[in-house]
């Protein structure tokens, strides 16, 4: 058996292990808990690409003549209000911690096409 000649240097090594263990865990707690959060900040832009890529798609299947308007407007999810074409994109995310609650609409864009 192994036999310890400096037991007074077991302490100090193991509250260092433990208090550096300990902030890593509150490291990660704080990644996770702050990660939904930066994630809506930055939504409004994805959506706002989102529109502006479907209206690049509409414009490129109005250009090749293949697709009839319904056909252009099935495939896109176009929707018809008072005569005006329009595309009504959402994003969602889920409320509380690891997103585990329940789903909730952070921003929305309703797009009306020429």
């Amino acid at each position: 058996m192994l036999k310890m000649k400096n037991k007074k240097g077991d302490i100090p090594i193991v509250v260092l292990v433990l208090g550096v263990f300990f902030i890593c865990m509150m490291v990660l707690g704080s990644f996770f808990f702050f990660q939904n959060r930066i994630n809506r900040t930055f939504v409004g832009t994805g959506i706002i690409e989102k529109a502006i890529a479907v209206e690049d798609k509409y414009y490129f299947y109005k250009s090749t003549e293949k697709f009839s308007e319904q056909d252009i407007e099935e495939i896109l999810g176009i929707q018809i209000e008072e005569g005006r074409r329009y595309i009504f994109i959402e994003e969602k995310t889920r409320q509380g911690i690891f997103g585990l609650g329940e789903e909730k609409v952070v921003a929305y864009v309703k797009y009306y096409l020429p």
